[in-house]
């Protein structure tokens, strides 16, 4: 499991570094992003070592449009567990990226683990 790169982006910052040090203490190498912006020069630059983006999805790019459908517009393919606040995103982003995984705020680290380790089971 060492050795993966994850890019967490969330835009809480409290949010953000929980995840970052659960995921270390799992043997994960975190990359953080707490805007839109930072998350789609993150993607574009290292998407080739990312392998899981944990995405708010609730976060904008620089234009002001939703992050998931930014990089579905621009063919981006990464496994991809949304962070959602309420069953209205879920439904919203079923219809963007149907085979991703999401994830309900709040959760447990243990949940997020699961999570996690889901991909690296089915990748």
């Amino acid at each position: 499991m060492t050795g993966k790169y994850i890019l967490i982006a969330e835009d809480d910052k409290k949010i953000l570094h929980f995840l970052s040090k659960i995921l270390e203490d799992s043997g994960f190498i975190a990359l953080e992003a707490s805007d839109g912006q930072e998350a789609m020069e993150r993607i574009e630059k290292d998407r080739d070592v990312i392998f899981l983006l944990i995405l708010d999805v609730n976060l904008q790019d620089q234009n002001g449009s939703p992050l998931p459908e930014t990089i579905k517009a621009k063919g981006i393919k990464l496994n991809t567990l949304f962070l959602c606040d309420d069953l209205m995103d879920i439904e919203r982003l079923r219809r963007i990226a149907p085979r991703s995984i999401f994830l309900k705020k709040p959760f447990t680290s243990t949940q997020m683990i699961s999570k996690v380790l889901g991909f690296m089971n089915n990748p």
